[in-house]
């Protein structure tokens, strides 16, 4: 038994490459011969012979007018075959793939009958037209939809299947074919289901795919193309089929089968129209050819199809694409839809009746929906808000703390103030929300809070916003003592309430009372300082700069530095990060506060509003980007929440973590105001340390916000498993940094040795943030 298994199964790989039934005219002696032969060779062959029945429709819809009789059809049919052996009547068409033979109508009748019903939404002279014309499909997945369709309708005279993959099980979702042809190239398969629908039809296989090799002989062999129809996954051979078919000035179909989306371009009637309508240029072919993962691709394919008018179940699925699926999701019913969109607008076409290029969807979901559902919201940057303390209320605020002059305070010219200011604006903020602001006059220069500028959710009680309003702090001590002043710093004088945040006096050097200047030589690196997300090399830190650094946390009272470099920690701290990143972006107020207030997604509205992030500061891939972007619709979050989903989200701030030469956190004993301010001090002392050693630095802040949220229970509209992801993600957190539950988290960031940043964040004009009383 075993052998004969073999046997049948190496019989049946021979089979694999045949597409193109063997037609018999038994009214032909050598054919005769050859189908007496072949029903002797075939064992189990199986005999399908309805021609009776097809001389009875063809004679029905030959005599519309009449409805006879029973005896009548009898006699005709009898008159049909007028005493003829009914055996060598018609054609036997015999699959070898499937070992059958099934008796048919020569083709002029079998033609006539298979399409009688087309009639009159196709006229017997469009019929015609449609016979003469040659199609060639790229891609045969959503093209199977479209090619049987087609063939179905008969509108075309050839075709030409071209695509080098054959069909696997999880092919099987969205195209329909026997499991027999499991590992049958797609093309041949495809060549097979409309063999069996009309064996008539000229088809011809490129079982190789398209490639640059047969690009010639697919699109010319036998007579140019007529229209070509993309549906193929190679993004290189989409590009150099369309500049193929703009030179023969043959027009191309793709369609998307997201929300059936309808790609038309008639290079037929417009020759110079730039390919895929313009979105494609500047793209470099050569990149594209070397492309080999779906990650890699998918920006490429996003400019394509368009970012912005792809589904939200596909922008949410292309944060699972290889982390939970391996490549982008279709449906049968949208492949199915596709495939008869595409096969009317084609056929119309060829007949002359659609000569539009463009763009156009037919969405099921829009078209037929509850009328009450809410359309998913795309996010535009609107930034934070532009708006600031006035001069009289500034001065209003201040009255509560009486203007100090004694004779040992010094008056700093106007230059000279806007020089060290200036100093002051460089320290990092939130988002780059920069939520200082500056008062100057008769010698004290004042430090607001300025809450317009922070992100409520994300800047859980303005203590990130303290944070940079103490690095700022540091900056303009660190600066007045590079020019030789010594600073007295009084936090607070109005109350902890008041957006007074401090005021400052200035004094020649060598006042008891004045700033430590002790680090002093840092001042030298706040104009080189800045966030550096550039991955690094993994590169060990020398234990003698990491205790520079840790020995900072003397200069503030009860701070504690701690360095990890660990890689066992590291792996594991990694996880806990990357899980907060996550849930961060999955939160509503959190992932609007993102993309709404504190990303700027191109040049013009980096330099317009000189505030938040600006996008190449993330330094993120091409596919990276265009995640982002996909990110910013609102229904996708909300899906993706739904399906317990958005490990994509991982991967963005993963890689920079592993790249990591050690992760480091800073802390305080009390969690307060002043805590944080004077937390923010330290940040920027450690940061510009940090700068002086060449190491770059990155803040981790999502785990510190999200815990702080969490304690404070301030995180509605998180769905309950992340709640509870998030508590085990905060336990792990304490046990591996060792620190207590009580304390003020003030910092947590990454260090490495990295390459410089492509971009840098832009800083507000000191005219929008320095007031200066000339009275």
């Amino acid at each position: 038994m075993h052998n004969k298994l073999n046997i049948l199964i190496e019989k049946t790989e021979n089979l694999r490459a045949t597409y193109k039934p063997l037609l018999f005219r038994l009214k032909k002696e050598e054919e005769f011969v050859k189908f007496n032969d072949l029903l002797k060779s075939e064992s189990n062959l199986l005999v399908f012979d309805e021609l009776r029945g097809q001389v009875k429709e063809l004679i029905k819809l030959r005599n519309p007018k009449k409805n006879l009789t029973a005896a009548e059809m009898d006699r005709e049919i009898n008159n049909y075959f007028d005493k003829k052996d009914p055996d060598k009547l018609g054609v036997w068409a015999y699959y070898p793939w499937a070992n059958k033979i099934v008796h048919l109508l020569d083709e002029e009748e079998f033609v006539e009958v298979r399409t009688n019903r087309n009639f009159y939404k196709i006229t017997p002279e469009e019929k015609d037209i449609l016979a003469e014309k040659k199609v060639g499909i790229i891609g045969l997945s959503v093209g199977q939809s479209v090619s049987v369709t087609m063939a179905m309708e008969r509108s075309f005279g050839e075709i030409r299947l071209a695509d080098f993959d054959i069909l696997e099980l999880s092919n099987y979702n969205r195209i329909r074919t026997p499991l027999s042809n499991l590992g049958v190239s797609k093309a041949i398969s495809v060549a097979r289901e409309i063999a069996e629908i009309d064996p008539y039809i000229n088809v011809k296989c490129f079982p190789d795919g398209l490639h640059e090799g047969n690009m010639d002989s697919f699109f010319c062999e036998g007579g140019n193309l007529d229209l070509l129809i993309d549906e193929c996954d190679g993004l290189d051979i989409k590009i150099l089929a369309r500049i193929k078919a703009k030179e023969l000035k043959i027009p191309v179909v793709m369609e998307a089968s997201d929300r059936c989306m309808l790609d038309v371009e008639r290079f037929d009637l417009e020759p110079d129209r730039p390919l895929l309508h313009g979105l494609i240029d500047g793209l470099d072919i050569q990149k594209l050819k070397s492309l080999r993962t779906n990650e890699e691709k998918v920006p490429y394919l996003l400019a394509m199809i368009g970012i912005d008018t792809i589904s939200s179940r596909l922008k949410a699925s292309m944060f699972e694409i290889e982390q939970t699926i391996t490549t982008w999701p279709q449906l049968a019913s949208a492949v199915t839809l596709g495939g008869g969109l595409t096969a009317d607008v084609c056929r119309r076409i060829f007949i002359n009746e659609f000569s539009e290029s463009g763009r156009y969807y037919m969405d099921v979901e829009q078209i037929v929906g509850n009328k009450d559902k809410k359309k998913p919201t795309l996010i535009e940057s609107q930034g934070f808000e532009d708006a600031y303390l006035t001069k009289d209320e500034i001065i209003g605020i201040i009255t509560s703390s009486p203007l100090s002059l004694n004779n040992k305070q010094k008056f700093i010219e106007e230059s000279e103030i806007k020089e060290i200011v200036s100093s002051a604006l460089l320290a990092p903020s939130p988002g780059n929300n920069q939520p200082w602001q500056w008062y100057y006059d008769k010698g004290n220069l004042y430090l607001f809070l300025n809450k317009k500028k922070s992100s409520a959710s994300s800047d859980f009680d303005n203590l990130f916003s303290f944070i940079s309003l103490g690095a700022s702090m540091e900056n303009l001590i660190l600066k007045a003592q590079e020019k030789g002043l010594d600073v007295c710093v009084d936090e607070f004088p109005s109350g902890k309430s008041s957006p007074l945040v401090a005021k400052f006096n200035f004094y020649t050097p060598h006042l008891d009372t004045a700033e430590n200047r002790d680090y002093k030589d840092l001042s030298k690196y706040i104009d080189v300082r800045c966030s550096n997300r550039n991955g690094g090399n993994k590169e060990k830190i020398t234990p003698s700069v990491i205790d520079d650094l840790t020995s900072l946390q003397h200069s503030t009272p009860g701070a504690i530095i701690k360095i990890i470099d660990d890689p066992t920690k590291l792996k594991e701290l990694n996880e806990v990060i990357k899980t907060c990143e996550r849930i961060r972006f999955l939160h509503p107020e959190l992932h609007a506060d993102f993309f709404e207030k504190e990303i700027r997604w191109n040049n013009q509205s980096v330099e317009s509003s000189k505030d938040g992030m600006d996008i190449r500061t993330l330094e993120l891939s091409a596919t990276e980007q265009a995640g982002m972007r996909v990110a910013k619709e609102v229904e996708a979050i909300t899906l993706l929440n739904k399906w317990k989903k958005g490990k994509g989200f991982e991967k963005i701030s993963g890689k920079n973590l592993e790249a990591a030469s050690a992760i480091g956190f800073i802390t305080l004993p009390k969690h307060s105001a002043s805590s944080y301010l004077q937390g923010g001090r330290l940040v920027e002392r450690l940061w510009l340390s940090a700068t002086k050693h060449q190491l770059s630095l990155q803040p981790l802040m999502a785990p510190i916000l999200m815990f702080l949220k969490l304690k404070h229970k301030d995180l509605a509209g998180l769905p309950e498993h992340l709640l509870m992801e998030l508590r085990d993600a905060r336990e792990k957190y304490l046990k591996l940094l060792n620190i207590d539950e009580n304390i003020a988290e003030i910092f947590l960031f990454r260090l490495a040795f990295a390459e410089p940043p492509s971009a840098r964040s832009l800083r507000l004009p000191l005219e929008k943030l320095l007031l200066i009383n000339n009275i």
